[in-house]
């Protein structure tokens, strides 16, 4: 089984996350990538981890208070980058890497969130999954009808009882959880893991992915720490 490498919101070092120029470093070399995504006041979806703008732009607007168009003229600090519409970046995903949503905001984002992936990605569904830390979320999600995948974001494997998702999102990764979750048919993730022995110790377990911020140094770490084995 191969183990899935995702950018967690992009290539960080390179550039802004959650911007189009983070995940295109990563795409180009086949990474898939996770985002997060929120509503503006004008019901546009935008690739946004914080309620409010402090942390990247320097003044503090919640993000469901102001509209795209103010949300956009504004450039990420100690960068020429300005936030990224979901859209945008549906129509820039390559073919062959996933892109992971994340929803940080309140269920109100469901309809739109399916709009927006039929109007823009119809065809590149199977590339797409929704994860969240809400089971209510994805739940919701999946009867709306939205023809991705679904993984539970939390510390460690748990029911889902009767919410058919496909898997998991774990903080924390034994042999035992990983174990458990493929007998019982799910794929499991673990996040944030930026150690490159950790990163080793969970592949040869058989996790089915890991979420980093260092997504290029720990393909290359394999890729050497393999071909020397």
């Amino acid at each position: 089984m191969k183990t899935e490498i995702v950018a967690h919101r992009g290539i960080t070092h390179l550039a802004p996350e959650n911007t189009l120029p983070a995940l295109h470093y990563a795409w180009k070399r086949n990474i898939s990538v996770e985002i997060d995504v929120r509503l503006t006041k004008d019901k546009k979806i935008v690739a946004f981890h914080d309620s409010h703008t402090k942390r990247l732009l320097g003044t503090k607007w919640h993000v469901n208070k102001i509209p795209l168009k103010t949300l956009i003229s504004r450039k990420i600090v100690f960068s020429d980058q300005n936030i990224s519409p979901l859209a945008e970046i549906l129509k820039k995903l390559p073919k062959g890497p996933r892109l992971f949503i994340e929803i940080k905001c309140g269920n109100e984002i469901i309809p739109l969130l399916k709009e927006c992936l039929l109007d823009v990605a119809c065809n590149k569904l199977n590339q797409i999954a929704i994860i969240s830390f809400n089971l209510n979320t994805l739940a919701k999600c999946i009867d709306e009808e939205i023809k991705t995948k679904f993984y539970w974001t939390g510390a460690k494997v748990r029911n889902p009882k009767l919410v058919p998702i496909d898997g998991f999102l774990c903080r924390y990764v034994s042999e035992e959880s990983i174990n458990i979750a493929h007998e019982q048919g799910y794929e499991i993730y673990a996040w944030t893991v930026n150690s490159y022995n950790e990163a080793y110790r969970l592949i040869n377990l058989g996790v089915n992915g890991i979420v980093t911020d260092r997504a290029l140094q720990i393909m290359e770490f394999l890729k050497k720490r393999i071909n020397l084995e």
